[in-house]
């Protein structure tokens, strides 16, 4: 019991250092965006002025349109590694929450069975451990019916509120 309640403990921590760890690189991101936004704004009003003052053809305005070029192109490339840095964050803030909950869950799991086993042989608490477990996986329908689809493998381990198969009503086929 001891030994899920610090892993739940250590998974909660794990989570709460990843958020704030995404957190940070996200922020950092999001300023290098703002900072090249800056540079591009800066590099449009360098061009708009060096072709007012020396026309569209001169060397001096093509060497502003050049760097122009080159900022937009970072500043895309800046947007375009946030986004994915969002992403990336998002997926892996989920897996950390979910560790934690199955961490939370098997600590829970494991003091509603605990009171139970007490007095037992180590055999027998293996078994009590294994039937409630079945107890607490087994699914089952409030009416009768056919599993027309089933998006999960057998095995699997589900978040709750995951759909782990949908059930028609046998009242319903025809």
């Amino acid at each position: 019991e001891e030994t899920a309640r610090l892993t739940w403990q250590k998974n909660e921590q794990a989570w709460t250092n990843t958020k704030a760890e995404n957190n940070r690189i996200l922020e950092r991101r999001r300023q290098v965006v703002r900072d090249t936004k800056a540079e591009l704004d800066q590099g449009k009003v360098v061009y708009d002025n060096t072709a007012r003052d020396n026309g569209d053809e001169s060397t001096t305005t093509q060497t502003a349109l050049a760097t122009l070029k080159v900022t937009e192109s970072t500043y895309h490339n800046a947007r375009q590694l946030l986004n994915e840095a969002i992403k990336t964050a998002k997926k892996t803030n989920e897996s950390a929450r979910a560790a934690a909950d199955v961490a939370q869950a098997q600590y829970i799991n494991i003091k509603q069975t605990a009171p139970n086993i007490a007095g037992l042989s180590s055999l027998q608490v293996k078994e009590a451990i294994t039937r409630h477990r079945y107890a607490q996986s087994t699914l089952t329908a409030p009416f009768s019916g056919l599993i027309t689809a089933r998006p999960v493998e057998y095995g699997e381990y589900l978040a709750a509120g995951t759909d782990a198969f949908t059930v028609q009503s046998v009242d319903n086929l025809e």
